[in-house]
């Protein structure tokens, strides 16, 4: 039973207004013959906190997210009310009432990872997640707003899906698995397209994968502190680079290959997928990264950590040129295509925040920080009610 934090009548009509710790708004309507009340409308969130938001729509004001509530949502940045949309998992309301539990333990676990490319969206599913301890990726309907037709499982029974890249054309997707293992299926048919390596691609779990722009390479990171370079075509390693530190995540830049490894020992290396190369190698962080993002330009780097920081690093000169703390650490990063907004989601909060790039909009210089710089802290914004507010004046007086 949840706690109704917020109950408020309209003046003069028979409506109640709602809200809880749920991180939903409910509107409910007194027309009923017995006096009760139904549901008119209602605006909601993730139940619980975001843990991975990604920018994904033609115009780049479009948003996925997925959370610890077990569920994936479509959002938009400029029209909330008609964009707002939690995707369908099948009629588990209906079910969990006629068995007498709570819905959330019929979902799928909650989402660990998820990629999407828009290209086939009208056609076919567009959108692959994997979930936590669950031995099978699922497809999702972008256009229908539900899940989609397929649980790609790997051909070996104690592979989980740990990471996922789809390619360019939407098509194919990658799976990197928790026994070392990748492998390759069609999103349309859901048949498995091939394993990358033999007898496995790594011998630890594999924690990130990306495909370049024209499906001729694929790129995979493992906690065997190795990235490795594949054929996209024939399934063969072609080279690998070896780092300092086990793996922890990588992203990809398709316009300008470049790729963003991140490892357990706080350093960003970032590769030259064309060279085969280390370009640069960005430390400072002192807890781990969480994620990692490219401005579209490919100018920037943008890392955020569990020590609170959000940090974005010149490619071109290799030097830090924005530092700051928020109160709770980040969990995910994503870029507007024209790096006009920055979302994030953090630690313990159920909002995806939005940042907007100032440099766009008006004088910003953008050196290199000094060493001896000190970052400020921003608090993130939160919601209270006027009661809280009061409450906390009489505690002052």
């Amino acid at each position: 039973m949840l706690l109704i934090s917020f109950p408020k009548f309209l003046p003069s009509q028979p409506l109640l207004l709602s809200s809880g710790p749920d991180n939903a708004l409910k509107m409910w309507i007194f027309d009923q013959s017995d006096g009760s009340a139904r549901l008119l409308r209602s605006r909601c969130g993730h139940s619980a906190p975001p843990t991975r938001v990604r920018f994904w729509s033609r115009g780049g004001l479009g948003l996925l997210s997925s959370g610890l509530d077990h569920s994936l949502r479509r959002l938009s940045i400029t029209r909330d009310v008609q964009s707002n949309t939690e995707f369908s998992q099948g009629s588990v309301v209906k079910k969990a009432r006629a068995k007498g539990v709570k819905a959330e333990s019929l979902k799928l676990p909650p989402i660990t990872a998820f990629a999407a490319e828009m290209t086939r969206a009208q056609e076919w599913d567009s959108v692959v997640t994997c979930h936590a301890g669950f031995h099978s990726a699922q497809t999702w309907n972008m256009h229908n707003h539900a899940i989609g037709k397929h649980k790609l499982r790997s051909l070996h029974k104690a592979a989980k899906p740990l990471c996922v890249a789809i390619t360019g054309c939407g098509n194919f997707c990658v799976l990197g698995m928790s026994t070392g293992h990748v492998e390759m299926f069609n999103i349309q048919s859901g048949i498995h397209r091939g394993e990358f390596g033999k007898p496995q691609a790594h011998k630890l779990p594999v924690r990130g994968v990306a495909v370049n722009s024209i499906n001729t390479e694929v790129y995979t990171g493992a906690g065997d502190r190795n990235v490795s370079f594949w054929s996209f075509q024939r399934k063969t390693r072609l080279t690998s680079v070896d780092l300092l530190s086990p793996v922890s995540s990588l992203v990809y830049h398709r316009d300008s290959s470049l790729m963003a490894v991140a490892c357990d020992d706080f350093s960003v290396y970032v590769v030259d997928t064309d060279t085969r190369r280390t370009v640069r190698v960005f430390t400072g962080h002192s807890n781990r990264i969480t994620d990692m993002v490219f401005s579209p330009d490919s100018r920037w780097l943008l890392t955020g950590s569990m020590d609170c920081s959000i940090r974005t690093w010149d490619l071109a000169t290799g030097r830090l040129l924005d530092y700051f703390l928020v109160d709770a650490p980040p969990t995910s990063l994503s870029l507007s295509a024209t790096s006009d907004f920055l979302a994030t989601t953090h630690v313990d909060d159920l909002g995806i925040y939005l940042w907007s790039n100032k440099s766009l909009y008006s004088s910003v210089p953008l050196r290199p920080l000094p060493g001896d710089f000190r970052p400020l802290t921003i608090e993130l914004p939160n919601t209270r009610g006027d009661r809280e507010e009061g409450e906390e004046e009489e505690e002052g007086r």
